[in-house]
């Protein structure tokens, strides 16, 4: 495994690739660390928390279409990140709130049809 990653890396495969490299950075303070271009599109890692999620321009290939994902992600203010996210451009699709199985979290969509459940643990 090469350093830094985890055992498992989301890879977002968009068309434009390049405005949602920009999105994470703005919504949800993503650090680039990482870019590969080529003719027909690019790779990025991007880090955001302790993990990294890669983000693939799509292509004319079938298994590099774009395809829409839901990823859960926990941060210290959920409420804060989810404020930013919308200011940022994302929709709200789930409220902020606190849930019965212990974290609060609130829901957004992106303009590839991501959406990204936004979490903090509940303190007991």
């Amino acid at each position: 495994m090469r350093a830094g990653r985890n055992s498992v890396t989301v890879d977002l495969v968009a068309a434009g690739a390049t405005r949602l490299i920009e999105f994470l950075k703005r919504a949800f303070n993503a650090e680039e660390i990482e870019r590969y271009e080529w003719p027909q599109g690019l790779y990025a890692s991007m880090k955001m928390g302790n993990s990294v999620v890669g983000v693939s321009e799509s292509t004319n290939h079938n298994w590099m279409r774009p395809m829409p994902s839901m990823i859960y992600m926990y941060v210290p203010d959920c409420d804060a990140l989810y404020e930013q996210a919308l200011r940022s451009g994302a929709k709200s699709i789930s409220p902020l709130g606190d849930q019965s199985y212990g974290d609060r979290h609130g829901g957004v969509e992106d303009a590839w049809g991501n959406q990204w459940y936004i979490a903090s643990p509940l303190l007991s």
